[in-house]
């Protein structure tokens, strides 16, 4: 099996292609800290809502998720064993909900995609629907037998496969800004451009990317197939492939270039993507902290640009109460929201 070597580098329904010169004038976002006595947050790496569950995956913690009751903020508990066995976790991704209490979740460690509802606080309920593979980067529901997911895979960045894991449709290449980076083999390029999907539950989905400002809008038919219907793009990856181990893959990043879309929200009406604009250079570790949150609709046009009073690493929605929620390094990781 091949390896594969992620480097952190420590250094408008129609589609097309766009670049939009958006205003820089910004609405100011106050944050408020949400104290929880009985939850101590040591590395999140991601957050994610539905209704008033809240779950951060904290790869810093005895278990791996945090689960928060956002209704009345407390603590409800925290599960995820780590571990190869039966049950447990190595790797979990992103979380994403499938209605309100329905988690998916994949696990980079175990290649699999595992699913739990909260109601069973968090146990597993199937830990291989279908397996992934070393070059799948996440796998999202669509509908509970309907499924996008993001990686490598025959010249496709996307492909929707059924609960069974058989391919439905295939879509998208990795992007090239001219022939010389044209010619960069594609396993590379998904490196270069690794990023964020998320989708809106009306089987629309945003992707939008870590090191290069490129955000990409999809639509899902009924049948499965896969519709690009629109895509803003106002920067490339800049990056060096590694081509010195025979099987491995892995690119180094320009440290002085800015980081890009760090998460993103996908709601109704609008995209949410976070955005960092920090060097590797100048802000370290950092430079993974965002404080300006750009809105687009589900065609691509620009609406409004938030400016976050502290910096954020993850960010979600919760709809009914109008907030966003964040991770804040403040100075160390806490849970803060902000009203809309």
């Amino acid at each position: 099996m091949k390896n594969l070597f992620f480097i952190l580098f420590i250094s408008l329904l129609t589609v097309g292609c766009t670049s939009q010169k958006v205003t820089e004038d910004a609405e100011l976002l106050h944050h408020t800290k949400i104290t929880i006595p009985e939850m101590l947050i040591g590395r999140p790496v991601n957050i994610q809502s539905s209704d008033s569950n809240l779950l951060i995956i904290d790869y810093g913690a005895d278990s791996l998720f945090h689960w928060i009751d956002t209704k009345n903020h407390t603590y409800k508990g925290s599960f995820g064993i780590k571990g190869q066995g039966p049950g447990e976790w190595n790797h979990p991704q992103k979380i994403h909900f499938l209605g309100k209490n329905n988690v998916y979740c994949y696990d980079v460690g175990t290649s699999e995609l595992k699913t739990f509802n909260l109601n069973n606080f968090g146990q597993i309920s199937s830990s291989n629907i279908f397996k992934g593979s070393i070059l799948t980067f996440d796998i999202m529901p669509i509908s509970d037998s309907l499924f996008v997911i993001n990686g490598y895979y025959e010249k496709s960045a996307f492909r929707t496969v059924n609960n069974e894991g058989r391919i439905i449709d295939m879509s998208g290449t990795y992007p090239y800004k001219n022939e010389e980076e044209k010619s960069i083999p594609d396993d590379f390029r998904s490196l270069a451009y690794q990023g964020t999907m998320r989708t809106n539950g009306r089987q629309q989905f945003v992707f939008v990317t870590s090191h290069a400002r490129q955000i990409y809008l999809y639509k899902v038919t009924s049948d499965g197939n896969i519709i690009k219907t629109g895509e803003i793009i106002d920067s490339y990856a800049q990056y060096v492939p590694d081509y010195s181990t025979k099987g491995s893959y892995s690119v180094a990043f320009d440290s002085e270039v800015p980081e890009c879309y760090k998460d993103v929200i996908a709601s109704d009406k609008y995209i949410y993507a976070l955005y960092s604009g920090r060097t590797y250079k100048d802000y370290k570790l950092s430079c993974n902290e965002c404080e300006s949150l750009y809105v687009y609709d589900w065609t691509g046009k620009f609406v409004r640009l938030y400016k976050l009073d502290v910096p954020v690493t993850n960010i979600c929605l919760n709809e009914q109460q109008n907030k966003l929620y964040g991770i804040a390094n403040i100075p160390d990781p806490a849970l803060v929201s902000f009203d809309l």
